[in-house]
């Protein structure tokens, strides 16, 4: 009888433990995920913060009278494809693709505007969808639908148009064809 009593108490006791022991696992898993989300939100809105200067640099440096260089880094991490980007108010800007090592975007420029002056670290193409493009205010050089303007690295530019256009802007580390 005695042997039973001890038996029924030990096995009792065996299932308390387990009881507790899974009760653990559970609260040590709940505050991990708890702690690891929030190390997760912590991160995401820095990074919130740290792409929206980046964003309010580019603005400024993209319609900036001074020439500013602008980075392949800074265009593939500067904006949420599909976001229009107001430049000034007559340059707008969105990123298409930036998933490969060319980098789309599309911008629309009204009559009369420009970009502001800028270099990059990385080569240049804008192909004219409608509309037409020259490679600063004062350049007599323009180009209209179906065709392009090229930019190499460090090659200071500024480019608009004098008639409503909207143009496919590409950015590579590698000379276009």
């Amino acid at each position: 009888m005695i042997l039973q009593i001890n038996y029924i108490a030990v096995l009792c006791c065996f299932v308390l433990l387990v009881i507790f022991a899974w009760l653990m696992k559970s609260v040590i898993k709940y505050n991990l995920k708890k702690d690891g989300l929030k190390h997760q939100n912590e991160i995401d809105l820095k990074l919130k913060y740290l792409k929206t200067d980046v964003q309010k640099r580019l603005i400024r440096d993209f319609s900036s009278d001074e020439i500013s260089l602008i980075t392949y880094q800074d265009l593939k991490y500067n904006v949420n494809i599909g976001e229009l980007v107001e430049v000034n108010a007559g340059v707008f800007y969105k990123a298409v693709d930036l998933s490969g090592p060319v980098l789309w975007y599309k911008t629309y420029i009204s009559a009369g505007w420009y970009f502001g002056g800028q270099v990059h670290d990385c080569f240049e193409r804008c192909f004219v969808v409608r509309g037409s493009l020259k490679p600063g205010p004062k350049s007599n050089i323009c180009v209209g639908p179906g065709k392009f303007l090229d930019f190499d690295i460090n090659v200071a530019h500024n480019p608009g148009s004098e008639i409503q256009t909207e143009i496919d802007v590409y950015f590579s580390l590698t000379p276009f064809d």
